[in-house]
């Protein structure tokens, strides 16, 4: 099917792409407002597991099962016709972790992924159909984005919300919540997260499972934070042949998690020196969220 035969301009579109803008938004209408995307395989053939399939229950409530998850949902378009997808996949991650909020971390203020997507047109930076590679940024949106879950232990000591000694008692675990995360061995993750907050009561630093008990990194209890920031992290499609969006978030150029998978090639090489640097980020920043 030709692009323009799946996409079109969403037909209550909610502002026009600003001056300046390099993109219009195109949606897929078989998609669009759907109410939720729950995986329903992956191909364990790869290290990082990717949705092979979706069920997603759409904007009438019918339920559409064994949807390919690479279908795409929405696309920015350049001014040369070039797409840069985001899959149902990628959709349903976004909606429900960012939108809905059903996991820690950031929040965004924005009804719908429509929205969302509308305002990310206007400010998307010129040029990312030519970007190789997996790449991260964050974009001044000049407007409130949300909640961002992220913050470094220096600027959360430094406004009072933790103290030194808090972070020298998480400190004195990184190398071996790092090293769990390397095996990536989930029960013994859960155990030694258990047993760290069962043994630390009134720690105002804790431990947390992320991503579907994939990850152990650390958790200020503290509220999460107004941002205008937009994070966006996108690399090739599943084809290879164009650039797909792989998440947003409100807030601040995210460090990619310490999840064994996400550091491990299509040809089950693991790349140490990429783990360290996302285990090292994650234990100088923390999440964010109250009790």
């Amino acid at each position: 099917m030709k692009p323009d035969a799946l996409f079109s301009a969403p037909p209550d579109a909610k502002r026009e792409a600003e001056p300046g803008g390099h993109y219009e938004l195109r949606a897929n209408h078989e998609l669009l407002g759907m109410q939720k995307v729950e995986t329903a395989s992956v191909d364990e053939t790869k290290p990082w597991k990717p949705s092979l399939t979706v069920d997603v229950v759409k904007a009438d409530g019918s339920m559409a099962k064994g949807i390919d998850a690479n279908t795409p949902c929405f696309a920015f378009r350049d001014s040369q016709g070039r797409d840069i997808v985001v899959t149902a996949a990628t959709a349903g991650h976004i909606d429900a972790l960012h939108i809905k909020g059903q996991d820690l971390g950031s929040k965004f203020d924005e009804p719908d992924l429509q929205a969302l997507f509308e305002d990310a047109a206007a400010r998307l930076p010129e040029g990312l159909a030519d970007r190789g590679g997996i790449s991260t940024f964050s974009i001044e949106m000049d407007k409130g984005m949300g909640s961002e879950g992220l913050a470094s232990l220096d600027e959360l000591v430094k406004d009072g919300l933790v103290t030194a000694d808090d972070v020298a008692l998480v400190e004195n675990y990184r190398s071996e919540v790092q090293s769990l995360n390397r095996e990536g061995d989930q029960d013994k993750m859960r155990a030694f997260v258990d047993a760290f907050n069962t043994d630390n009561p009134n720690a105002k630093i804790v431990l947390s499972l992320i991503r579907d008990g994939q990850a152990i990194v650390p958790r200020a209890i503290s509220p999460k934070r107004p941002t205008t920031k937009l994070f966006v992290m996108m690399g090739p499609d599943a084809s290879g042949t164009k650039q797909s969006i792989y998440t947003m978030a409100p807030g601040r150029d995210m460090p990619r998690h310490p999840i064994r998978g996400q550091h491990t090639s299509r040809e089950k090489v693991f790349d140490e020196a990429t783990f360290q640097q996302s285990a090292d980020a994650w234990f100088d920043n923390v999440m964010l969220a109250q009790e």
